[in-house]
């Protein structure tokens, strides 16, 4: 049975807490004014940092290996690369638009560009653009599900022809989850490299590190 918007409400409330609720509803209200002025896709404006309690475990994961240098493709409105501390980083997303509103969120010390993972060429392309001689730690999360594991590695690779690359972040989605194209099971991301971490993320998820040099 669908709940309706109350119980709906009352029901996330329960999951995420009556502070992060409040922010959430905050953030919403900001990132749907960014909606109107930049007109990006509108997912972004109810999935906030706030409102997606995953998203600040994947900034403490960060923390927990080295990270001068940081990307994250998929960046968004930067509601997890805005939080990264790090002299380096770099949001890729294929919208322009989100990436207009993210400078506005995530300010100017943080390098943006538009990028297809599907055409590494474009990646490589960004990453020297913004001047990285490496990459400390990659973010792949959320979106990833919609790319199967193959293609994955074969953009990996090439990325890493041109850049070194050493640590990896992304989210297995426990089997058997509806609604998610590939779930990328642990085992899965093991071929990619050693998995140093792996931590709870939600109900449906659990983020994993790899070392890719391991």
């Amino acid at each position: 049975m669908t709940l309706n918007l109350p119980a709906r409400l009352a029901q996330k409330i329960r999951s995420i807490g009556v502070g992060r609720a409040f922010s959430a509803v905050i953030e919403t209200a900001r990132n749907k004014a960014l909606h109107l002025i930049y007109g990006f896709d509108p997912w972004h404006v109810t999935g906030n940092f706030y409102a997606r309690p995953y998203k600040a475990k994947v900034v403490d994961l960060i923390a927990t290996v080295p990270h001068q240098s940081v990307v994250e493709i998929g960046v968004g409105l930067g509601d997890i690369l805005g939080r990264v501390h790090a002299p380096q980083r770099l949001g890729i997303d294929l919208d322009a638009a989100v990436l207009k509103a993210a400078r506005w969120c995530m300010g100017s010390d943080v390098s943006l560009a538009v990028a297809d993972f599907s055409k590494p060429e474009t990646l490589i392309a960004a990453i020297k653009d913004a001047g990285f001689a490496k990459i400390d730690v990659l973010i792949l999360v959320n979106w990833i599900h919609m790319v199967d594991m193959a293609s994955i590695d074969a953009t990996l690779s090439a990325m890493r022809a041109a850049v070194p690359i050493d640590h990896l972040l992304m989210d297995a989605i426990h089997p058997g989850t509806p609604g998610y194209r590939f779930t990328h099971r642990t085992d899965d991301i093991a071929t990619l490299g050693t998995i140093k971490t792996i931590v709870k993320g939600d109900e449906v998820r659990d983020f994993v590190v790899v070392d890719l040099n391991g």
